[in-house]
């Protein structure tokens, strides 16, 4: 059960990252909070925990552009693709990156982080059909 809570939170987290970047917050504090709560989830090596952070830098990086993208002019639909374009590169590197049975636990956050994308993106919909 805390294997399960810990998960949502850090798909909660990952989630949050992805759909919006909060002010105040550098991308190198997101992506130190991040992998410090994947250590904790999957008990990283050192070595681990070094590329899991750049991993993580990277990708939240490249979140950011997608938001300014998106804040430029591109649809919502094309936002929600990309995004889960960057998750699933992300998600190759960190394959690369964790033993077998930390990758397993690690997809089973980012599936339920792909399902708050799906709920996100509906509610964006009804959102904009209310405008």
């Amino acid at each position: 059960m805390k294997k399960i809570f810990t998960l949502c939170t850090v798909a909660a987290l990952f989630l949050c990252m992805a759909a919006q970047a909060q002010p105040g917050n550098t991308p190198e504090q997101r992506a130190k909070k991040l992998t410090r709560q994947m250590n904790k989830t999957l008990n990283l090596s050192k070595t681990q925990k070094k590329k899991v952070a750049e991993i993580n830098l990277t990708y939240i990086r490249k979140q950011e552009e997608l938001k300014i993208r998106q804040e430029e002019g591109i649809s919502i639909d094309q936002y929600h693709q990309d995004l889960l374009l960057l998750i699933a590169e992300r998600n190759h590197e960190l394959k690369e990156a964790l033993s077998t049975s930390q990758y397993n636990t690690y997809m089973e956050y980012d599936n339920a982080t792909k399902k708050m994308l799906q709920q996100e993106k509906k509610r964006q919909r009804q959102d904009a059909k209310e405008k």
